[in-house]
């Protein structure tokens, strides 16, 4: 079973969201991921128009960042905590959107 998380943060105190979803197999989470999530990161946010890339140090995400492939690559990292999208905003000084992923046991 999988729990994919997503965290969102106020830029101006950090208070924070959590929006968690389970799935029973990693492929559901993915499907979950790159379709219903990516679609409303991208809606909410305004994204890829707003998205700051001096600020954040790194490229818009894609959909292909987020398939099975490159979820498992992230995955196979000796030390991965579970983070699989979350860039620092230099600007508010704190991570705004992050997406986290967790096995969990039956």
């Amino acid at each position: 079973m999988f729990l994919v998380t997503y965290i969102t943060r106020a830029h101006s105190s950090g208070y924070e969201n959590r929006h968690e979803k389970a799935f029973d197999t990693l492929e559901e989470a993915v499907t979950y991921i790159q379709g219903e999530w990516y679609d409303s990161f991208c809606d909410l946010n305004s994204y890829p128009d707003n998205w700051d890339e001096e600020d954040f140090g790194c490229p818009m995400p894609t959909r292909a960042d987020f398939s099975l492939e490159a979820i498992n690559k992230i995955r196979s990292k000796k030390y991965w905590f579970g983070e699989l999208f979350g860039p620092h905003s230099n600007y508010c000084g704190l991570v705004p959107d992050e997406l986290r992923l967790t096995e969990l046991k039956k």
